[in-house]
């Protein structure tokens, strides 16, 4: 955070009633710019979240797990395409991942600054990390903030009730460096699991027509799930029949700048391995000279 440009900022940091010292050497760093509060005892992210937030007065706000790091100009290049639209009710930059001490390539994220809607871009489960995110406070207290009954995708429940609130501003900056750690503390079906949940519940809250809308992109993106779970078993027919179909029941797969170049590479993907069979393939990617040798099947 001290190494933030060209930025005002606050730092809230509650800790969630650790037992390693970390209360102790955090209580020493309060000063001007950094509070600390102490959770009275375990009670997971989105109460800690919360009470970050409401400790707090700035008029815009971003979530920072404690083993991510922003990027040195993350903060202002987030708040100065915040408040160039008076309607956003977040900004989101890019991610990349940290796995020890390198960074990795930016995946899925638009190459120029955008305004748009991003509600039905989560009902096909984009899922950004509230690290890339810079939340207006007006938006996020509308919202509620955080549910404290979640312990997993809270911030897919949270952005959903936000993105039903106003636009957000995309913009191409890379903005959190995204830590990978060996052993996750979820496993991914765990996750996907809840997140699904979550959608469910929101379009549940939805009036008949919007919820008629939304059960159809729900419906696609179960295929968009399903084609990847083929592609992962090598199955390249049913992986096109799955992506054709997601398309059919939400085409913005094909055309959202969140999901259009996933897109074109599952399909690219679910082609070739229709065209080669899979043990086929295996054996051509062994072979001295082919791109990928020694590789995963792609």
């Amino acid at each position: 955070m001290r190494s933030q440009d060209r930025v005002d900022w606050e730092l809230a940091v509650v800790d969630d009633h650790s037992d390693d010292g970390t209360w102790a050497w955090l209580s020493r760093q309060e000063d001007e710019e950094v509070r600390v509060a102490r959770q009275p005892h375990a009670m997971e992210r989105s109460a800690a979240r919360n009470r970050g937030m409401h400790m707090t007065t700035a008029p815009a706000i971003l979530f920072l797990d404690d083993d991510d790091e922003l990027a040195p100009t993350a903060l202002a290049r987030l708040a100065e395409a915040l408040r160039s639209e008076p309607r956003a009710v977040l900004s989101a930059g890019a991610p990349r991942q940290l796995c020890d001490g390198r960074l990795g390539a930016r995946t899925g994220h638009p190459e120029r600054k955008l305004v748009r809607g991003v509600l039905q871009d989560m009902l096909l489960g984009w899922n950004p990390q509230v690290g890339q995110l810079l939340f207006s406070r007006s938006a996020l207290e509308a919202a509620g903030g955080f549910d404290e009954g979640l312990s997993l995708a809270e911030d897919h429940d949270l952005l959903l009730r936000v993105a039903r609130l106003g636009p957000a501003v995309l913009i191409p900056d890379t903005v959190l460096h995204r830590r990978v750690h060996g052993t996750p503390r979820f496993l991914p079906d765990e996750y996907r699991a809840s997140a699904n949940a979550a959608r469910e519940r929101f379009v549940l809250s939805l009036g008949p027509e919007s919820r008629a809308r939304a059960e159809r992109l729900l419906r696609g993106e179960a295929l968009w799930q399903q084609a990847g779970e083929q592609l992962q078993a090598g199955c390249g027919l049913p992986a096109m029949g799955s992506l054709l179909g997601a398309v059919r029941e939400a085409p913005a797969y094909a055309s959202s700048p969140l999901f259009r170049r996933a897109f074109a590479y599952r399909l690219l993907r679910a082609v070739r391995r229709a065209a080669v069979p899979q043990p086929l393939w295996v054996r051509i990617r062994k072979l001295p000279g082919v791109p990928g040798h020694g590789g995963t099947v792609p």
